[in-house]
């Protein structure tokens, strides 16, 4: 069953969502979204609105489900830190264009657009 492929007890259907953690509720979508098979798979903001100890589980549950697959998966997120554990490419963009494209491997700071460097300096990550 998808729920207990997430990490929770199969009880938790019975009860409302309102009475569920965030982590729980994001969970919960997760396995809804998984449990049809997509091919394709897009995560707006997935760990949102988390504490640590929620988007970490999260973050851990989706890795684990992306890479087991070969569907393609697409990772909105403002947080670069956060979206470069499951993202192996990035597009950037700032006012609805596209301003810097780079592969995970090219992280470094030296050759990227001054928006992606802001973003890069206000987020946890430590490239």
């Amino acid at each position: 069953m998808w729920m207990e492929r997430v990490g929770l007890s199969p009880s938790l259907l019975n009860r409302k969502p309102e009475t569920l953690s965030g982590g729980q509720q994001q969970r919960v979508h997760i396995a809804r979204a998984l449990s049809i098979h997509p091919a394709f798979l897009v995560l707006d903001e997935p760990t949102s609105n988390l504490d640590v100890l929620s988007q970490a589980t999260v973050l851990e549950l989706l890795q684990r489900k992306i890479g087991d697959s070969d569907r393609g998966t697409l990772f909105i997120g403002h947080d670069i830190a956060v979206v470069s554990q499951l993202a192996d490419r990035f597009i950037v963009m700032k006012d609805g264009e596209i301003i810097d494209t780079f592969h995970k491997n090219d992280m470094g700071m030296n050759d990227r657009h001054s928006y992606t460097k802001l973003l890069m300096e206000a987020s946890a990550w430590e490239g």
